[in-house]
């Protein structure tokens, strides 16, 4: 037997359910405001498995080229757009992870979106997560609550040695960057009620 919890914010538990095996467990998310959650898995009062979850308050998209070449600047550009009215966002982040690579960036405003670039100078080649995150002023767990999520993209990132390898062997050329799958991202989001 294993007991699934929600916790707020306050590090209080707002929700609870059990479950035994290989099992889905369901949560009414209906009545909750937009922030940042913490689910906790608990085994014999001892938490097994930590995973965040935000109740979106900003409905958050990213766009940004799919590959580049060590060296190049990456920009990336994010929309958001309110859907709950009892948020206020204080920044946008973009989050650019790689296996031994985490990067942090403030994005700029400019008028209704958020723009900022991505040094690849650091980067190794390999392939990067870039999300965005939209951020209010309170404190939870630790950090800044996350009211906004994006979908998460793939940056593909080469040395200039497999660039010109590559370009050597395509008789027609390098073809044109265009907006990746999007993939899953670090915190599960969900939509909270509007209004």
């Amino acid at each position: 037997l294993y007991r699934v919890y929600l916790y707020n914010s306050d590090k209080q538990i707002v929700k609870g359910n059990s479950g035994t095996g290989d099992e889905t467990l369901t949560f009414d998310l209906d009545e909750l405001n937009a922030g940042t959650y913490m689910f906790a898995v608990q085994e014999q009062g001892a938490n097994k498995k930590i995973h965040p979850l935000v109740i979106k308050g900003y409905e958050t998209t990213l766009e940004m080229p799919e590959t580049a070449t060590i060296g190049e600047t990456v920009t990336v550009d994010i929309s958001t757009e309110q859907i709950q009215q009892n948020v206020t966002r204080d920044r946008v982040e973009v989050v650019v992870a790689g296996e031994e690579t985490q990067i942090n960036k403030t994005a700029s405003e400019t008028g209704d979106s958020y723009t900022t670039t991505i040094d690849t100078d650091p980067f190794t080649a390999g392939t990067y997560r870039v999300y965005a995150n939209v951020r209010g002023d309170k404190v939870v767990f630790n950090q800044k609550v996350i009211y906004g999520v994006s979908d998460a993209h793939s940056l593909a990132v080469t040395s200039q040695d497999e660039t010109t390898a590559a370009s050597g062997n395509n008789d027609a050329g390098g073809s044109e960057a265009t907006d990746s799958e999007p993939v899953s991202t670090e915190a599960t989001t969900t939509d909270g009620p509007t209004g």
